[in-house]
């Protein structure tokens, strides 16, 4: 994992005497913004500022590169790691539950394919019950993107959306604890359903597991149940923090 997040992201590391003391990955983002994640302190130096130097280095690099916000997640339970992030000027925007699953054989068979753009489109998406409890904000890739027309838009053309039926889930593969993963997020509503025939679709393009994040909302959580997701260890309640990056005459209000 290190290794794939100094080949992909820019990952700082905080230095004392040559020891390495902290680190935080930086990813830069599809909408415009920027994630952070694998935030690290050494325990001896906890409390101590390090990873304010390392989220101060990170504004700047959002600055530079006309970065919107960063985001980051957290573990609900994990109270050192809320009080760092929120005393640096992070807000609560959203609680996801991460889930998976083993593929499975549906009853049914799924026919399903990329879609094409289209405003009839975007506005069932808008509509959605199941985003508006996320208040818009999707996992995809290494972090998570807040959905408008023109983000939607951009994951269509790039083939990242795909439909059958009545359901719109944006996939895409990744390799996670070296199994080839799926990784769908649901738009619309029916998630039993919609996930159900999730794991169909895994067996059919022989990926190992299914992942996904959906609002920590008791009603979803449990249609994913039924349709056989479990938890997985973390993220099983994920705060998604974010804090806008002050850029140039407002840095020196």
């Amino acid at each position: 994992m290190l290794d794939d997040l100094i080949l992909r992201a820019t990952t700082l590391i905080a230095m004392d005497e040559g020891k390495v003391i902290g680190m935080m990955a930086y990813h830069g983002q599809m909408d415009g913004s920027a994630w952070i994640s694998s935030a690290r302190t050494h325990p001896d130096y906890q409390r101590r500022g390090v990873a304010t130097s390392i989220i101060r280095s990170c504004e700047d690099l959002a600055r530079e590169h006309g970065v919107g916000p960063l985001r980051l997640w957290t573990e609900a339970d994990n109270e050192s790691g809320k009080a760092a992030f929120m005393s640096n000027g992070f807000r609560e925007v959203g609680r996801f539950t991460r889930m998976t699953a083993s593929p499975a054989t549906a009853a049914r068979e799924v026919d399903f394919g990329p879609l094409e753009y289209s405003e009839r489109l975007w506005v069932r998406v808008r509509s959605s019950r199941v985003l508006s409890k996320s208040d818009s904000y999707l996992n995809h890739g290494f972090g998570f993107l807040k959905v408008d027309r023109g983000l939607f838009k951009t994951l269509v053309d790039k083939g990242f959306v795909f439909g059958w039926g009545r359901n719109v889930v944006v996939m895409s593969e990744f390799m996670f604890n070296g199994m080839e993963t799926l990784e769908a997020q649901i738009l619309l509503d029916h998630p039993e359903e919609v996930l159900t025939d999730l794991l169909a679709i895994a067996k059919a393009t022989n990926m190992g597991q299914v992942h996904t994040f959906i609002p920590h909302d008791a009603e979803i959580v449990d249609a994913a149940r039924k349709a056989g997701f479990g938890l997985i260890d973390w993220g099983m309640e994920a705060i998604l923090c974010e804090k806008k990056v002050l850029r140039g005459r407002e840095t020196n209000r």
